[in-house]
């Protein structure tokens, strides 16, 4: 036995297995075909999913689709305030975290609300014609819907506009709401969850999800390559069948290289000005199965590319990683600000290490480009602060606070323009200050 490449093959089955491992962490001991909407935009006490977006509201769905197609009607978000639309998205995703559909703002029915019909593989027949109809891939399907907000002074409103949003059976006579389901790990965050299960648990329960939601057909020569280990639906999985010397290294050492390996996220994707761009893959996978893994674990629902743009760095403009022990400017020069669509915006929000927010006297998380009141040098340009301690005063409406850890930036781009990808914009440069 080639105990390194079949080292190799586990670590690749690891990550192919994460996204369905995810979802079912995410979407435990929730009701099927109900939304979970969340109070507020995400702080450093939330936890749900690494890296999450700070000037959106979310509200979540998991739709179980064996027994009846889904009816979603969403409201419109134009308002006093947002005379041309709220942006309000849904991401429509299905078990292994691959896009579906994008609705709202953008996309199908942009800011004018609509009815949607999703069904899953196994329905054949017809849906009532004024619906928008969705076919999914798996019976399980996920449902991730942002909102923007300004500020929490906007909750009343984003509140009213939620609680229209309604899903319902469209066969409600063949419809079977079954048991929440459970995971057999119960810990503050479910990359916590996942990343706690020994790999025999791992496995076998991937092996029982694939069987509730096949894979791909793309998907047969790399199952073909695993299946022989017990991985695949309906198989059984043991470290029994290896070498005891190579039964403890998986026991010990896979999953934690998996999920300790932060630079997966960025794999294959370019750099500029130090900042990895998401590549058009995110969202719609394909085979690339290391970056679907890592998005799964790292920043769960990311978005396909027309829907936001990632730029994520770890490093200064020099080469130097990232830590809040030093301050950053960063620097927009003029006409530079990110190009995006009249209904999208732009934010910068930095993370800890493990991809979370970092708590902070002023509990501000994010600076966005719908912020108003930035301070503009003379010729144009804009500079941004990221650092522990505030700068000179005059520069607070531009500071967003950090810890003092090492951390990660992410610039977003919600709808970007096509521009965005090419040389005709240029990502702003991170200089360290200090």
């Amino acid at each position: 036995m080639n105990e390194k490449k079949v080292f190799e093959e586990l670590t690749k089955a690891y990550y192919y297995a994460a996204p369905l491992i995810m979802s079912h962490a995410i979407a435990a001991e929730k009701r099927r075909n109900k939304f979970v909407h969340m109070p507020g935009p995400a702080d450093a006490d939330r936890k749900i999913v690494a890296r999450p977006g700070v000037d959106q509201v979310a509200s979540y769905a998991w739709l179980d689709l064996s027994t009846s197609p889904i009816v979603l009607t969403t409201p419109s978000s134009v308002s006093d305030n947002y005379p041309k639309g709220r942006y309000l998205t849904y991401q429509i995703m299905d078990a292994w975290t691959n896009c579906v559909a994008l609705l709202g703002t953008g996309f199908i029915n942009g800011n004018n609300g609509g009815t949607y019909v999703f069904t899953g593989p196994d329905f054949k027949g017809e849906t009532p014609a004024e619906y928008h109809r969705i076919d999914c891939p798996t019976n399980f399907t996920i449902i991730w819907s942002r909102t923007f907000c300004l500020d929490k002074s906007e909750m009343p409103e984003i509140n009213e506009l939620k609680s229209q949003f309604k899903l319902e059976p469209l066969f409600p006579d063949t419809y079977v709401e079954k048991e929440i389901p459970d995971f057999p790990a119960k810990l503050d965050s479910p990359v916590a969850m996942v990343a706690s299960l020994d790999i025999e648990t791992y496995f076998n329960l991937f092996n029982t999800l694939a069987q509730e939601n096949p894979p791909y057909a793309y998907d047969k020569p790399f199952l073909g390559t695993i299946e022989k280990y017990g991985i695949g639906a309906g198989l059984t999985f043991s470290l029994d069948q290896f070498p005891e010397d190579l039964r403890r290294d998986i026991s010990e050492k896979l999953a934690k290289n998996v999920v300790n390996i932060t630079k997966g996220l960025f794999h294959d994707m370019p750099t500029i000005n130090s900042w990895h761009v998401s590549t058009e893959e995110v969202g719609r996978y394909g085979t690339n199965y290391m970056l679907r893994g890592t998005c799964a674990l790292n920043g769960y629902a990311a978005n396909p590319p027309e829907m936001c743009m990632y730029l994520t760095a770890t490093s200064d403009n020099d080469g130097r990683r990232l830590s809040g022990k030093h301050g950053y400017r960063i620097h927009f020069k003029n006409g530079q600000l990110p190009p995006i669509a009249e209904t999208g915006y732009w934010s910068l929000i930095a993370y800890d290490a493990d991809g979370y927010l970092m708590r902070n006297p002023l509990n501000r998380y994010k600076l966005s480009g719908w912020d108003s009141h930035f301070l503009y040098n003379e010729d144009g340009s804009l500079d941004l602060y990221v650092q522990h301690d505030p700068p000179a005063e005059k520069w607070n409406n531009n500071y967003l606070p950090c810890g003092e850890g090492e951390m990660d930036i992410c610039l977003r781009l919600y709808l970007p323009l096509p521009e965005a990808r090419t040389d005709k914009w240029e990502p702003p440069i991170i200089h360290r200050i200090d």
